[in-house]
């Protein structure tokens, strides 16, 4: 029984011992990585910064922009049309503070696919008093392509936004509190 348990304890320490030597292994790959990674994204950088002529905003003019007015900043023409517009749903680039974002209890995760999340989401906004300003001439903007979602439940979302608009609420039950500890900023607003 004795040397039963000396073979089975000599069996487990040369398991652990290789196993210890794996995960070195390991973490040293992962470190390696982590440095070529880093050293590529210096590399790639300081030959942006070295190209003659580069600007970090590509301008209205660039090949291949497709909302150029996103690219244009002109104060000027922005106070002139601070109140285009200012009545219609959301979207777009949509920014707001984090204290307004809470109080309403953030989007509504009962939308589903594309469509009229960020329009609902303004409109508890302005119903809780938070007034919308537009931004298009006095600030960049840059848009990052991505596919659309699927528009199968575009009619279920008109319908929650419809709802939304008709009862004038603020608060909405599938936000932002699901995912917030008992007692946080969201649940006691």
């Amino acid at each position: 029984v004795v040397r039963a348990v000396e073979i089975v304890a000599s069996a487990l320490q040369t398991r652990s011992a290789v196993m210890a030597r794996q995960v070195e292994h390991e973490y040293a790959r992962a470190a390696r990585n982590v440095s070529q990674l880093i050293e590529r994204v210096v590399q790639e950088r300081t030959s942006l910064e070295a190209t003659p002529g580069r600007t970090d905003w590509p301008g209205p003019l660039a090949p291949g922009l497709r909302k150029r007015w996103g690219a244009v900043r002109w104060p000027w023409l922005a106070g002139r049309l601070a109140d285009h517009r200012a009545d219609d749903g959301g979207g777009h680039c949509l920014a707001c503070w984090r204290d307004d974002l809470v109080g309403v209890n953030g989007y509504d995760e009962r939308f589903e696919g594309w469509g009229r999340e960020d329009d609902e989401l303004v409109h508890r906004l302005r119903h809780a008093g938070v007034r919308k300003r537009r931004l298009r001439f006095a600030a960049l903007v840059c848009h990052l392509h991505h596919e659309e979602r699927p528009r199968a439940g575009l009619a279920r979302n008109d319908e929650l936004l419809a709802r939304t608009v008709q009862s004038r609420r603020t608060w909405c039950e599938a936000g932002l509190s699901q995912h917030l500890p008992a007692g946080s900023e969201a649940e006691q607003a």
